[in-house]
């Protein structure tokens, strides 16, 4: 706080201003420094002026002593201490502005908008914030806003750490609650960044590899699932060359270490396909390495059929969910093909009932898209509505917030097992019988693939193979044969 060189004090100026009938001191900067703003906003009385663009105070002479604290050798004009009747030579008396820690302070809204504020001693945080989807910047009050959710408390987290700082009330709702297996929390993620710690300290020049990754992948939005993977391979490639720069590690190297750690830990071809994206992302996106650079084998996917559940099954599960709350979310799961994290982000104002439609924002690949509001769902979640009065979010937790998978996927498995059907179906099962069963009614494959958000229709069409009315179609060749 108090190296604030004296060539910057030279390019501030201090003189009075008229303003909406008033007389106050004005303050501008020739050369605009983040630190003068930080320091301008401990002032007492401080206002930000967005026609003028200039911070102004209180004309009085207590305004003058904290700006000669705030900024320590500051040059006032003799006209404006004439005019107030103060001395040239008064000197002030000991720094008033306070020393704030090092902090990102997150509060709420009365809009439901997460208010973000922190010290401008700190620019290059604030430049961070623009990576936050749907992030707002009010130069009145000279903070920032944020869409009052779990992604971005996550996202925060992974850019501040340790010295992000929320309110009581946020951390009660997005703090995990005791109640174990059945609890409606939402896990708030560890005060530290995304990525994967390994067990031994990567080298500095590693870390610094590790850190640029991580703020590429911020500034491209990939979803947190996909953010963490990466650099938990990248982190583990990185460990497997110590004395080595990430730039040169040779091609051959990093299909070596393909290979090795594919046989080493037995991973899938799923597996084997995640290591070598995030090798290349690094390398193509953060370095800006050719395509060409190396060349790995990738493993043919092997084509798994999706696991579905009858009508009749579907219907089971249905009577076995006595809860009213857990059975409106299966059936809308269920009567929308959805995702169970395109349930639980569901707000109330996504429900168009005139239209007969569900509208699912930013979805797989943060794609939005219309889906299917059948019409035996409308009566249940009518008394849903009626009887849990939901504000923000459709399904919301105990604590308030959107309501956890975690408990989805539990009182799925409790209603799965007391109906008795299939135990290997989970709540994704629910979205593929969607499909199937729309596949078996004659329903337009086109229609389904925009239901269900698929970019390729190719994905939509796995689901023929398990139509049963596909199958019932086909006949076999030995019907044909007289065997009598």
């Amino acid at each position: 706080m108090s190296n604030f060189s004296a060539s910057k004090e030279a390019n501030i100026q201090v003189r009075l201003f008229h303003h909406r009938g008033g007389k106050y001191l004005r303050i501008d900067f020739k050369q605009y420094d983040s630190n003068a703003k930080y320091r301008c906003k401990q002032i007492e009385g401080y206002r930000y002026s967005a026609t003028h663009s200039c911070w102004y105070f209180p004309c009085t002479s207590g305004t003058i002593t904290a700006l000669r604290s705030a900024f320590p050798g500051l040059s006032i004009a003799s006209s404006v201490l004439e005019e107030m009747n103060l001395e040239i030579s008064e000197t002030p008396p000991a720094p008033a502005i306070r020393e704030e820690k090092m902090a990102v302070w997150v509060s709420r809204t009365a809009g439901r908008k997460f208010k973000i504020e922190m010290p401008e001693v700190r620019s290059d945080w604030a430049s961070k914030l623009e990576i936050i989807p749907g992030w707002h910047f009010d130069t009145a009050g000279q903070f920032w806003l944020l869409p009052d959710n779990k992604e971005s408390i996550r996202l925060l987290f992974s850019l501040f750490g340790q010295h992000l700082e929320l309110t009581p009330e946020i951390q009660a709702d997005f703090a995990p609650r005791s109640g174990g297996r059945g609890s409606d929390s939402i896990s708030l993620p560890k005060p530290q960044r995304v990525r994967w710690r390994p067990s031994t300290t990567l080298p500095p020049m590693h870390e610094k590899a590790l850190l640029a990754f991580e703020e590429q992948l911020l500034i491209e939005r990939m979803s947190y699932a996909t953010m963490k993977s990466y650099l938990n391979h990248f982190a583990r490639f990185l460990s497997h060359f110590p004395q080595r720069e990430a730039k040169d590690i040779s091609p051959d190297q990093i299909r070596d270490y393909v290979i090795h750690i594919v046989k080493a830990r037995d991973y899938s071809a799923s597996s084997q396909n995640q290591i070598i994206n995030a090798i290349k992302a690094y390398y193509e996106k953060v370095l800006k390495y050719q395509r060409q650079l190396y060349k790995v084998s990738r493993p043919k996917k092997p084509l798994r059929l999706p696991s579905i559940l009858t009508r009749e099954e579907v219907r089971q599960l249905f009577d076995a969910t006595p809860n009213l709350k857990h059975r409106c979310i299966l059936m809308l799961i269920y009567s929308a093909g959805l995702r169970i994290s395109e349930a639980v982000n569901l707000r109330v104002r996504d429900i168009k009932k005139s239209r007969k439609c569900i509208f699912i924002r930013d979805g797989k690949g943060s794609k939005d898209r219309y889906t299917v509001l059948a019409n035996n769902v409308m009566p249940v979640l009518d008394q849903y509505l009626k009887q849990y009065h939901p504000k923000l979010y459709l399904f919301e937790g105990q604590s308030g917030g959107a309501y956890s998978k975690r408990s989805i996927q539990a009182f799925f498995c409790r209603a799965r097992d007391r109906a008795g059907i299939n135990p290997d179906v989970t709540v994704h099962s629910l979205r593929h019988s969607f499909a199937t069963h729309s596949l078996d009614a004659g329903e337009n494959l086109r229609y389904i693939q925009e239901a269900l958000g698929h970019n390729d229709i190719k994905t939509t069409e796995r689901y023929l193979h398990v139509s049963s009315d596909a199958l019932r179609s086909l006949s076999s060749p030995l019907d044909d044969m007289d065997l009598s």
